[in-house]
C-alpha cells in the first residue's frame, strides 16, 4: 500500500540532439514488520535519441547496475551512454 506518491524533482536537458528527461518520485509506504510508514524514492531517466525508433530509452540504473541516487547522476550517466552510441555509431 502505498500514499503521496509525488514528483518532486524533473530536470530536462538537451545533449547533442538528444533530449535527456529525469524525474524523482517519492511516496510513503507502508513496512508491516517495523509497524510503520517509510519514505521511499525512486529516480527515472528517459533519453529521447533522435536517430532511434524505439522512443522513450528508459534508463533505470547506472552502468554499474546500481540505482541512480540523484538526478544529475543519471543525467551523467545517460550523457555517457550517448557519447558510447555516438562512438560506435549505433
Amino acid at each position: 500500500m502505498t500514499r503521496n506518491y509525488r514528483k518532486v524533482e524533473e530536470k530536462e536537458e538537451v545533449y547533442l540532439g538528444n533530449k535527456i528527461v529525469v524525474s524523482k518520485h517519492a511516496w510513503e509506504e507502508y513496512n508491516k514488520g517495523k509497524d510503520k510508514w517509510e519514505d521511499k524514492s525512486q529516480i527515472c531517466c528517459l533519453l529521447y535519441r533522435t536517430k532511434s525508433k524505439h522512443q522513450p530509452l528508459n534508463l533505470g540504473e547506472c552502468n554499474d547496475g546500481s540505482k541512480f541516487t540523484a538526478v544529475n547522476q543519471a543525467i551523467n550517466q545517460a550523457k555517457e551512454f550517448i557519447n558510447i552510441c555516438n562512438k560506435h555509431n549505433w
